[in-house]
């Protein structure tokens, strides 16, 4: 894409966030209670959060020829990837000014899935044993609270909200069929709930909710994934080098 003008050169980081030996899917989440040291192979401290934030960033502006400022500074990603890109840019709007993501699995608002009656639970991150590791079985709600997107955004006052306002939101979805392999449901939902969490607080998503379907036929696979991402990256840059270019 560069070599072919639709982008400028671009720095592009793909951070592990993977634990036992990449077989788990990795949250940029601290986790609060990881067990003895034998116990947790591939963890560390289990603070992955602060390696994304403390250890990662600064890393890659102290070794490569970046601009150590937020408007240089975008985050994209599909599925967990997703997951990682909104929760990051949300929690941290003074590191990033782009940020986008491709058919995550977002939490609802408290975890309340609005389309279930009488039932406030979020069948995924509530009951999905992959974020045990996380937030605890039984779930550390207050822990999981501030890691939730939705959560973080209807909190949001003040500065912190005038940063979040002023970021530039790429988020889309699969169609309302689309599902993933072994996650029961569609993410459709979730999507739509995200974008309208973040319209209540005034901040604005790049597509609204009538074209926030990818495609009519897309899914949660890779290849649509790609798709959302080269159209994207042109929009990161965009964003970027109107801080960048000369005044």
């Amino acid at each position: 894409m560069i070599e072919n003008g639709d982008l400028g050169k671009m720095i592009l980081i793909f951070p592990g966030l993977t634990y036992e030996r990449n077989r788990m899917i990795g949250f940029p989440v601290n986790m609060n209670n990881i067990g003895p040291l034998g116990e947790r192979e591939g963890l560390g401290n289990g603070n992955f959060e602060d390696y994304f934030v403390k250890d990662l960033i600064p890393y890659v502006d102290n070794n490569f020829r970046t601009f150590p400022h937020r408007k240089a500074r975008g985050i994209d990603g599909f599925f967990g990837g997703a997951v990682t890109s909104i929760l990051m840019g949300v929690k941290h709007p003074d590191l990033f000014f782009t940020v986008g993501g491709y058919d995550g699995i977002w939490g609802y608002l408290d975890f309340d899935d609005p389309s279930i009656s009488g039932i406030e639970d979020d069948s995924i991150w509530m009951h999905l044993d992959l974020f045990d590791p996380y937030f605890g079985n039984p779930r550390d709600i207050e822990h999981m609270k501030s890691y939730n997107s939705s959560n973080i955004i209807n909190k949001a006052q003040g500065n912190t909200l005038e940063l979040l306002r002023e970021l530039k939101f790429f988020i889309r979805g699969a169609s309302e069929n689309a599902k993933a392999a072994y996650i029961e449901g569609t993410y459709y939902p979730r999507t739509l709930h995200l974008v309208d969490v973040m319209a209540s607080k005034g901040i604005e998503n790049y597509w609204n909710t009538e074209s926030i379907i990818l495609s009519s036929e897309a899914e949660h696979e890779w290849p649509d994934a790609q798709v959302h991402l080269e159209l994207t990256l042109p929009l990161h840059w965009k964003e970027f080098y109107s801080w960048l270019e000369p005044k």
